[in-house]
Order: structure tokens, then C-alpha cells, then sequence
């Protein structure tokens, strides 16, 4: 879900993995104690990389490898198993993909036109997770949140 190379607040990352269910729960531990385990575990594994510690030495912000990055896009892309989908804006000015094709997905990505996107009123009725990654601070004060609803 997050674009290659970006930099992934670790806080960001575990409360994702929280609201999406794949932590579960341990005796004696919150949550996030067990989401950062599982951070801690996939550094260990090489699979995640340290972009950033505190001085406690706890992960603070991370990377995924390049190729890491390409399996897991393969992987969901693989049978058609609409784990997640990434939507970009085309030189043209539409949608890729388009706005027709997100409906099966469960997890939406877009990277940029936020707003753009918003006020297409897209149909996704099996999303679970609408992340928002944009170089640029997008205000939403004009959009009525019964256009984000329908998503």
C-alpha cells in the first residue's frame, strides 16, 4: 500500500496492522506492544529496514526493500485476490486504474488527487482500509463527507 521508497512511520505502520486485524492479542501485552514485536521481528528478518530510531533504539520509521516491495505487489496482484489496489492519476487526467475496476478491492491506496478522486464518488463497498500518501497537505474543508461515504 505504501509507494516504494517511502519512508513508514512505524506507529502509522502498527496501527494499520491493528485496524486491519492481523494483530492478535498476547497476555500481559497491548496491541501495539505486539505490533512492535512484530516491526521488531520482520527488521530482525531483514524483511523491513530501520530508517529512523529513537534513543531507546526502537523503530521509529522504516523502508521495505525495493524487492520486498515488488513481491508483496505481486502477490496481490496474483489470482486477482484484491488485497489492495494502488490508484494513480495518468498523464491524461484520468484514473488508473479506473474508477469501474476499484470495486472489488479491500484496501485502497491513492497517492495524489485526493481530492479529485473524492468528488468522483467512487463505489468500493468491500473496502476496508482508504490510505491517503500525497507529497502535498490536502485540505478537504469544501467536501461534504457524504461524497467520502460512498466509499
Amino acid at each position: 500500500m505504501f509507494p516504494e521508497d517511502y519512508e513508514i512511520p512505524a506507529w502509522k505502520l502498527t496501527l494499520l496492522w491493528i485496524a486491519e486485524g492481523f494483530i492478535q492479542r498476547r497476555p500481559g501485552k497491548s496491541l501495539e506492544e505486539v505490533a512492535q514485536e512484530n516491526l521488531v521481528g520482520l527488521v530482525a528478518r531483514n524483511l523491513v529496514m530501520v530508517d529512523k530510531s529513537n534513543a531507546r533504539g526502537e523503530v521509529k520509521a522504516c523502508r521495505v526493500h525495493d524487492m520486498i516491495h515488488e513481491l508483496c505487489r505481486s502477490q496481490s496482484a496474483f489470482a486477482k485476490q484484491n488485497l489492495f489496489q494502488e490508484v494513480k492519476k495518468s498523464r491524461e487526467g484520468d484514473f488508473d486504474p479506473p474508477l469501474s475496476e476499484i470495486s472489488n478491492s479491500r484496501r485502497l491506496c491513492i497517492h495524489s488527487y485526493v481530492v479529485d478522486f473524492l468528488r468522483k464518488k467512487p463505489k468500493g463497498p468491500y473496502v476496508r482500509s482508504f490510505l491517503c500518501i500525497s507529497s502535498k497537505i490536502t485540505h478537504l474543508n469544501n467536501m461534504n463527507m457524504r461524497d467520502i461515504v460512498y466509499i
